[in-house]
């Protein structure tokens, strides 16, 4: 009896331990967000099995995306507009949050929730 409440203890311990984790990773890629400055080299929409995806080339061979998210929301966060309204060969600073980590083949780019365009003159 004593080795199964300590196996219950160590379990809900680790139960603990991964929903706090969750929670953290969770917060940081969706709501923390960060800017990323470059020139739009590509875009286009991938077309996956049960939705499509807006997706950016930048310069230097960084990928970003364009989605909707739930922590966002209103007009000027639409993933539509957003996509559209960004052009090719134009450098732009954008507020991303998301992450994409090469050497763990973890690929969730960066996603845009907003732009502002960078005229050099």
């Amino acid at each position: 009896m004593k080795k199964l409440d300590k196996l219950t203890m160590f379990l809900i311990t680790m139960l603990i331990i991964v929903i706090i984790l969750g929670y953290f990773a969770i917060k940081s890629s969706m709501v923390d967000t960060y800017t990323i400055v470059g020139t739009v080299e590509q875009k286009w929409i991938d077309y996956g099995n049960e939705e499509s995806h807006y997706l950016l080339r930048l310069d230097g061979n960084r990928m970003i995306e364009v989605q909707r998210n739930a922590f966002y929301s209103g007009k000027e966060y639409n993933s539509d507009i957003i996509f559209s309204d960004i052009n090719v060969n134009e450098t732009y600073r954008f507020t991303c949050y998301g992450w994409q980590y090469d050497w763990a083949g973890i690929y969730w780019y960066p996603n845009i929730i907003g732009y502002v365009e960078i005229n050099e003159e």
